[in-house]
């Protein structure tokens, strides 16, 4: 399922779901774009990454400015 699937899925029974969205951070500014497209239009609650399968290294400044929009939104990371 895509992102947007179960972003729209959870939302259906948001009184047991958290939709939580995903990007692949390596992708820079298509990351805050895609990040703030899913929590904005698409209503995601947070993120959820998965660094040793998406293949970066969280601490790594190259990914400050995402980290840096997702704080700004106000939404929670699951690492």
């Amino acid at each position: 399922n895509s992102i947007p699937e179960l972003i729209a899925g959870a939302a259906k029974h948001n009184d047991v779901l958290i939709p939580f969205g995903s990007v692949d951070p390596r992708t820079g500014e298509d990351a805050i774009a895609g990040a703030k497209h899913q929590a904005i239009e698409l209503g995601a609650r947070g993120f959820k990454f998965h660094p040793s399968l998406q293949g970066f290294d969280p601490s790594s400044e190259q990914f400050y400015p995402l980290w840096e929009t997702l704080q700004e939104l106000g939404l929670p990371c699951i690492f």
